[in-house]
């Protein structure tokens, strides 16, 4: 049974990422997982239900990518923001992460629900961690950021923004990354003042 809907899941997420929502056929999961549609339909009843599916499983599997302690490493308060921004946008960057954020855009005026849910399990939740991390890392600088989580919504907003607005582009390196890092980092360590 498990590696029935393993299978269903994996082929549908496939489908889904290089094919488009409206594109996938029921009929053609079913085909490509290897099951009958009596199969699929009776653990999904429709195709809403299997991309509701599918998208709370990547979901759940990625939840915690933002919020793991490598994220930071050690250093300086600017050090840590650094590091956060070179693995945040690494991880923006595969493949993966890329297809699901344009499905998952394409598809928001159909699946609110989902569009909030993909948004609060990685933006709020990478704000909420980086805010905390640099609540915590400028009282041991002995300064504390008046206002660490506007702090860190504008950083990773930045980073969101440039990295959907170069990507469409152009094909960004680590180089181009860590570029990008270094200057929006010391854009922000110039008004630290306001932290």
């Amino acid at each position: 049974m498990a590696a029935i809907d393993r299978a269903i899941l994996e082929v549908g997420r496939q489908m889904f990422l290089t094919e488009g929502y409206a594109n996938t056929a029921m009929d053609a999961i079913a085909a490509s997982a290897g099951v009958s549609k009596g199969t699929l339909y009776s653990r999904y009843p429709d195709k809403p239900a299997l991309f509701r599916a599918i998208v709370t499983a990547r979901l759940n599997r990625s939840a915690d990518l933002v919020t793991d302690q490598a994220v930071f490493g050690d250093g300086s308060s600017q050090q840590q923001l650094h590091r956060f921004g070179t693995v945040f946008l690494e991880r923006m960057l595969t493949a993966d992460v890329i297809a699901f954020d344009k499905l998952i855009i394409a598809e928001a005026d159909n699946f609110p629900e989902l569009a909030l849910e993909f948004h609060e399990q990685g933006y709020v939740k990478a704000v909420r961690r980086l805010s905390d991390r640099m609540s915590k890392v400028t009282k041991e600088e002995s300064w504390e950021a008046s206002d660490p989580f506007v702090l860190s919504t504008a950083f990773i907003a930045a980073l969101i923004g440039w990295v959907r607005r170069e990507g469409r582009i152009r094909s960004l390196s680590k180089e181009d990354c860590d570029a990008f890092v270094s200057r929006l980092v010391a854009l922000f360590a110039g008004g630290r003042s306001a932290w």
